[in-house]
């Protein structure tokens, strides 16, 4: 149980390891998952795990349930399994979401703080789809890497035929798409680089560049669509306007990279425009980096596409910055040094995380200031008690939950 100064948080998961040799106390009756009676073992009877705490650790660990308590490797286990309990479970995650925050303390102030936790699930109401925490976050990070008012976009959609969609049913197979698709920009919007004899070697990007991945098309949910979007950022003095020639070995390129997939293919296509103005920049980056959504996993009939969709693609990276834009590997995962960063930028203090513990809402509404979205200042108490009708209070009232 731990004291905040403000109430008490009876789970919690501490950020340094707990000593247990220097707790363990040799009149204890038991030891861990064993009983002992009249100097016989028996096995402690097993409780049911707590879906919480398992999705903290989770979330701290990064792994899956099946890492941790299976004895064979994660796939091996999916295998033997069909995955369909790893794949229940993944999919009742969204059932977390922001039922647990990180504890904060101002460094300075001594002020405490939460934050909570997303499930950053592109199935979960909350997280998914446009304007879920997914959609800010991409939006976040594209935003802090160019000011949109100042440059254009070239904008590019490369299609896959429908007889490749069984093919790229596979993560391996998806990064190859990326791959496929960055030679193509590199060759017609790179800079060459030269060998010793004057030969070309390779290209290279130096403009920035957005890549990212739609698996299903507009207003067909549950429809696996899988292409890929480009955004290559410009200057304003650039010709953006593409000659018909220089499109059509765009997508004679791309269709000789789309035959290692499959030589039998003689047709594909690729779709060209640019955004000139603030306002259409701003729109094409929204539109382009929304992630997809319960929708879609609600209507596919597919098993085999869903265990791909919510099992094979976990962590996967479905918006990627190359060229003058690569210095990150963005992520739709929830990262604690990201949020704290964040949170920082709020208050214009530096924050120390307590812990990690599942958070009652209702419990707390009536001492929390909202800050942000799911970021909030819990209200003094006791010898140091903030006053109801404090200045600071009286600014932010209308934003304090009360439920």
């Amino acid at each position: 149980m731990i004291n905040f100064g403000l109430g008490q948080c009876h789970e919690y998961y501490p950020l340094k390891a707990f000593d247990y040799e220097a707790s363990f106390r040799p009149n204890n009756n038991h030891y861990s998952d064993v009983i002992i009676k009249d100097f016989e073992m028996s096995l402690r009877p097993k409780s049911e795990k707590d879906i919480s705490k398992i999705l903290l650790k989770e979330r701290i660990s990064g792994q899956s349930f099946a890492d941790a308590s299976a004895s064979a490797p994660y796939l091996e286990y999916n295998a033997q399994t069909w995955g369909d309990l790893d794949l229940e479970y993944k999919i009742n995650l969204q059932n977390q979401c922001r039922k647990s925050v990180v504890w904060f303390v101002g460094e300075n102030s001594g002020d405490e703080y939460v934050k909570k936790i997303d499930c950053r699930k592109q199935w979960c109401p909350i997280c998914g789809g446009k304007g879920g925490t997914i959609h800010k976050s991409r939006l976040h990070a594209i935003y802090n890497r160019f000011d949109v008012g100042k440059y254009n976009l070239r904008q590019f959609v490369f299609t896959i035929p429908e007889s490749l969609r069984e093919v790229l049913l596979d993560r391996e197979n998806l990064n190859l798409l990326f791959y496929y698709v960055k030679q193509t920009i590199e060759k017609f919007f790179g800079s060459p680089v030269f060998d010793k004899k004057g030969h070309i070697r390779k290209y290279k990007l130096e403009k920035g560049v957005i890549f990212y991945l739609h698996l299903f098309g507009d207003n067909e949910p549950g429809i696996y669509k899988p292409h890929i979007n480009v955004h290559i950022v410009e200057e304003k003095k650039e010709k953006l306007v593409l000659q018909e020639s220089v499109l059509d070995s765009i997508k004679k390129y791309w269709l000789k990279k789309l035959k290692n997939f499959d030589e039998g293919l003689t047709a594909v296509d690729v779709h060209y425009k640019f955004r000139i103005t603030k306002g259409q920049v701003i729109h094409a980056l929204k539109y382009m980096s929304r992630p997809w959504n319960r929708e879609d996993l609600e209507a596919i009939k597919d098993n085999h596409l869903k265990k791909l969709l919510v099992l094979d693609l976990s962590g996967f990276q479905y918006l990627r910055f190359l060229g003058a834009l690569s210095n990150c590997k963005y992520k739709d995962e929830f990262d604690q040094a990201e949020e704290k960063e964040k949170c920082e930028s709020l208050i214009n203090e530096k924050l120390i995380p307590v812990c990690i513990a599942p958070f009652n809402e209702n419990s707390w509404s009536n001492r929390m200031i909202k800050i942000d979205d799911g970021f909030y200042r819990i209200k003094k108490k006791g010898l140091n008690n903030e006053p109801e009708e404090s200045e600071e209070i009286k600014k932010t009232s209308g934003n304090v939950i009360f439920q």
